[in-house]
């Protein structure tokens, strides 16, 4: 199976290794703790743009509704995918065991939530944007894995060392919040002709 993230190809290779050794461990702690940031700056990005777009709602109340849509689905799919990276994380200190991420998220209610936010959250942003290829996204995990592949989780989590999935879990949560930025800021360059600078 194809890898659309380049990032988890290291994934794979500490999933197969019996007693990872510190250095890799540790470069997977820099790879989330470098996720983490990355996504901060996404979300305060996208707050701006959904802050300008409820300013501005009277000139166009039809794109800020489905602004409204996309913005909801993405906080509750984000917020979810960090609840699950914090119980991963709850269960497995040392980040090394390989049997907790699956016992979470292969056939459990788990699973069925998070499929479910993933493609509720794809078709808010799919009906804006009609053409995927415009969509900023880090490897399109969500369209290549969880919307074709009905074993997408056992794929990706079976046998994972838990610091493994917890990249695979930002990964996914990167995605949902760089296309909501992305299609955030197409919203409000349509009702405000401009976008305010971002905040550092």
């Amino acid at each position: 199976m194809k890898k659309f993230i380049p990032i988890l190809s290291a994934c794979w290779l500490f999933a197969y290794c019996q007693s990872p050794a510190d250095a890799i461990k540790e470069a997977f702690n820099k790879v989330n703790q470098s996720l983490d940031s990355s996504n901060e700056i996404i979300v305060a990005a996208y707050e701006q743009h959904y802050a300008s777009i409820r300013k501005n709602r009277q000139r166009d109340t039809s794109l800020a509704m489905k602004a409204d849509s996309i913005y909801s689905t993405t906080v509750t799919t984000s917020n979810y995918l960090d609840s699950l990276m914090q119980e991963i994380k709850t269960k497995d200190s040392s980040g090394t065991k390989s049997n907790i991420a699956g016992k979470m998220l292969i056939g459990t209610n788990a699973e069925k939530r998070l499929s479910s936010l993933l493609l509720q959250h794809d078709k808010h942003i799919s009906e804006y944007i009609t053409d995927s290829s415009q969509l900023r996204s880090e490897g399109n995990l969500i369209t290549n894995e969880v919307k074709t592949n009905p074993g997408w989780a056992k794929d990706l989590f079976e046998m994972t060392p838990t610091m493994s999935a917890i990249t695979i879990l930002h990964s996914l949560q990167m995605e949902v919040i760089n296309n909501c930025k992305f299609v955030l800021l197409k919203i409000q360059l349509q009702m405000t002709g401009s976008t305010p600078a971002i905040k550092q």
